[in-house]
């Protein structure tokens, strides 16, 4: 033994092996410290303190039990410290005690350490619940909103709509014009359509109306309207029938003369 601050006869080591069973480095050290406080073989020997290292003989491995060097010194330990080293089954073992100040600094340090880290967990905890209420905030307006969002969507989906139809009947040359004779005359040529006919292309003109048809067949069937050829083909190929809407005449009225 070699103190620092003390002669060697003062304090008297003795030393014991302690295995602790396989588990995680602290829990080892742990159990280890419990082993060498509750069956220490130098409890009952009187005269001075009992002081109780317990030093890791080998490294920590998974699944693996733990070997630990447990030295008790019976006396007093100097107020300067010591430090010896001791032999355990043939391994040195260096033993450092420190000082009564250098403890109380350690304690001191180990303190300020604490209250760091319960101060950043403080902070954590803190910062993670404003995130939370922040997070919360935002799913209550955003569920006041969805009723709006939805109205606005429905509505931008009838604009949408509306824009659409408003091209086709541009498209189709009938805005401002009478739609539902357009659909009748739409129906009439859906329902009374030859199938041997190929028609190409509808056209609408107040109430007039011509179709585009490839080759020479009749475009409808006999009997449903009254088709006119027109007598020059629109395009090589092509020939245009066209219906006339009967026109109201205007009576003329006559006076009697006397």
């Amino acid at each position: 033994m070699n103190a620092l601050n003390a002669q060697p006869g003062e304090i008297k080591p003795f030393t014991r092996v302690i295995t602790t069973p396989p588990a995680f480095p602290w829990d080892q050290e742990k159990a280890a410290q419990l082993d060498a406080r509750h069956t220490s073989p130098m409890a009952g020997m009187s005269g001075g303190g009992l002081t109780i290292v317990v030093k890791r003989l080998k490294p920590w491995r998974p699944k693996e039990s733990g070997r630990f060097a447990a030295v008790y010194l019976k006396g007093n330990v100097p107020p300067q410290g010591l430090s010896f080293t001791v032999d355990v089954q043939g391994q040195p073992i260096k033993v450092e005690i420190a000082s009564k100040t250098a403890q109380a600094a350690q304690l001191r340090q180990r303190a300020w350490l604490l209250g760091a880290i319960v101060v950043v967990v403080l902070s954590l905890v803190l910062q993670i619940g404003l995130v939370l209420k922040r997070r919360a905030e935002v799913e209550d307006r955003f569920a006041q909103l969805q009723p709006q969002i939805e109205r606005m969507t429905k509505l931008n989906a009838g604009l949408v709509k509306t824009r659409q139809n408003a091209q086709a009947l541009s498209e189709l040359e009938l805005q401002g014009r009478d739609v539902q004779g357009v659909v009748n005359a739409l129906r009439t040529v859906t329902i009374s359509r030859d199938p041997s006919a190929r028609i190409e292309a509808f056209h609408w003109d107040r109430g007039d109306w011509a179709l585009e048809v490839r080759g020479e067949a009749v475009p409808l069937k006999a009997g449903s309207v009254d088709l006119q050829k027109s007598p020059k083909p629109v395009r090589r190929g092509v020939s245009l029938w066209v219906y006339s809407q009967p026109r109201a005449t205007t009576p003329v009225s006559t006076e009697r003369v006397p």
